[in-house]
């Protein structure tokens, strides 16, 4: 009895304090539960923080490859291609030609005295060597990725060529984790790319990527009555890259390697382990060569093609205000050749919209875009920042903000936030539809700017004249002039008299010549910045 009554004392203790065997094997087993998904929820944490990582270290192998590569293009006289089988190309744009055919056998020699490959893509022909610079591919120690391969006279921390050596070629990598194209299939599951079947005599699945470039034709340029000057799509295996120039060989941009890939739209860097990508990152650029001043004003629209817009940015809480109107759909540089594919612009000249399916190289969306994408890139990791575009209501452009921006500045180096400014510069271009991007009322933008507590720094950005008058009304030539600066000069003093930052304003003026905005400039100590035909002969001038 008394064992008994300590049982059932015992039990009761038990149940009292929640420790029936029931309870205590569920227990155990949502323990079990919180311990197995709190180690998923760390391999998860420790996925998406690795992830990061290789996006950092692509994003800054980017950068800085880019911004070599993008200043040199622009230093040099005109572009050099593989196309022997045209003879209607001039001999100073061949590769092949006899003029240039020592240095690529220079650098083909000299990567081999190295174990390594050095596939010559293009050149540069620049102004102050006698030789030019060569860019090919490469294959990276790991054999995970390729090379961009940059052949030539070597280059000092600032930028210029070094004395005594500018007759010497040396090889350096420029940009490292160049991806490997894979295979992709149609909605029919059929291959995209023929070499991709097993049984294709082409077929580079067991082949390491040295073999593969090795076995590579040369790279040659191409230009039917539908395309431009462009690289060979590329197949299983090779440089997920393709390259596209102008008629007149000044322009090097990257482009989409495989158009029927729905799951491409850029060239693009890639991180992968056993065969498996980890993380990619789209290369975008559109570099012109303006060494040849006797070509003023290269372009179909004011000399656009030569600018660099965000630069020197040295602020840590910056807004940025950009123009999305439909004028942002003007053709910088025109192509020689009809695609068969009708798309719409702006004419600046016209003031209007017209259709056409001649091939555009660049519009000016597409030169800010790639400006947006290096500036994000180059932002030191402390800087807070915003981005809108602003059209009229209505517009489907008007007051575009990107998500994470929306309730104030946001540091760029934070979880996800510098690639989310990237996906969000991506969608500004809808072709589709410009007659729909609407006009220009930027008042909005800018009086956020003027509310916001934590900026010090605007680059406001616009192509055209307001279409409204600062209070919302319109008239059929808007002409504005001291009322706005006065509105805005007297905002920025109620901000000093709280103890606010002064807001100083950068502005960019595209195509046009603008009196408010470059007193709106002066006025708050910022730089304003005239991109136009005119703007552009006085700076190739005095350089």
């Amino acid at each position: 009895m008394k064992n008994m009554l300590n049982k059932r004392s015992s039990n009761k203790t038990a149940q009292s304090q929640g420790f029936g065997l029931t309870e205590t094997l569920v227990a155990l087993s949502a323990g079990t539960l919180v311990i197995m998904g709190g180690a998923t929820a760390l391999r998860q944490t420790g996925s998406l923080i690795n992830q990061a990582s290789q996006k950092t270290v692509l994003r800054q192998n980017k950068s800085n490859g880019m911004r070599l590569l993008r200043s040199e293009v622009e230093r040099g006289l005109h572009i050099i291609i593989n196309a022997q089988n045209d003879d209607n190309l001039e001999d100073r744009f061949k590769l092949g030609s006899k003029a240039y055919i020592d240095t690529v056998n220079t650098c083909t020699d000299l990567a081999n005295s190295q174990q390594s490959i050095f596939k010559p893509i293009f050149g540069v022909k620049m102004a102050k060597l006698n030789a030019p610079i060569l860019y090919g591919y490469g294959v990276s120690p790991t054999s995970r990725g390729y090379d961009l391969v940059r052949c030539g006279a070597p280059l000092n921390t600032d930028g210029e060529y070094i004395e005594n050596e500018t007759n010497q070629e040396f090889l350096s990598v420029v940009i490292n984790h160049l991806g490997v194209m894979g295979c992709s299939k149609d909605a029919d599951n059929n291959f995209i790319d023929e070499t991709c079947n097993k049984d294709h005599e082409d077929n580079m699945d067991t082949k390491s990527l040295s073999e593969v470039l090795n076995l590579m034709p040369t790279v040659e340029f191409a230009k039917s009555e539908s395309s431009p000057w462009q690289t060979p799509i590329p197949t299983q295996k090779q440089p997920a890259l393709r390259i596209e120039t102008d008629s007149s060989m000044k322009l090097i941009k990257f482009v989409d390697p495989n158009p029927s890939d729905p799951n491409t739209n850029a060239s693009y860097l890639q991180i992968s382990r056993n065969g498996r990508s980890l993380t990619t990152e789209p290369l975008h650029l559109a570099a012109f060569a303006r060494a040849d001043k006797r070509r003023d004003g290269y372009g179909n629209d004011n000399g656009l093609n030569n600018i660099s817009i965000f630069k020197d940015i040295t602020s840590k809480h910056v807004r940025f205000i950009l123009d999305g109107s439909g004028s942002m759909s003007a053709c910088i540089l025109w192509g020689d050749t009809r695609t068969g594919h009708y798309r719409k612009y702006y004419d600046p000249n016209g003031g209007g919209y017209f259709t056409t399916d001649w091939h555009c190289h660049v519009t000016r969306m597409e030169t800010l875009q790639q400006e947006l994408r290096t500036m994000i890139a180059d932002l030191d990791g402390d800087t807070h920042i915003s981005l809108e575009m602003f059209s009229a209501p209505g517009g489907k452009n008007h007051e575009q903000l990107w998500e994470l921006s929306k309730n104030g500045l946001i540091r760029i180096d934070e979880f996800g936030v510098r690639e989310s400014a990237l996906e969000w510069v991506n969608t500004l271009d809808d072709i589709n539809d410009v007659g729909r991007w609407g006009g220009t009322i930027p008042w909005p933008g800018l009086n956020r700017a003027f509310n916001d507590n934590q900026a010090d720094t605007v680059y406001f950005l616009s192509d055209g004249k307001p279409n409204s008058f600062r209070d919302g009304s319109f008239k059929s030539n808007v002409n504005t002039g001291s009322e706005v600066v006065d509105h805005y000069i007297t905002e920025n003093a109620a901000r000093i008299s709280k103890n606010l930052p002064s807001l100083k304003i950068h502005t960019i003026a595209l195509g046009i010549k603008s009196d408010w905005m470059n007193d709106i400039a002066t006025q708050t100590n910022g730089n304003y910045m005239q991109y136009d035909r005119e703007a552009l002969s006085e700076t190739s001038d005095n350089n």
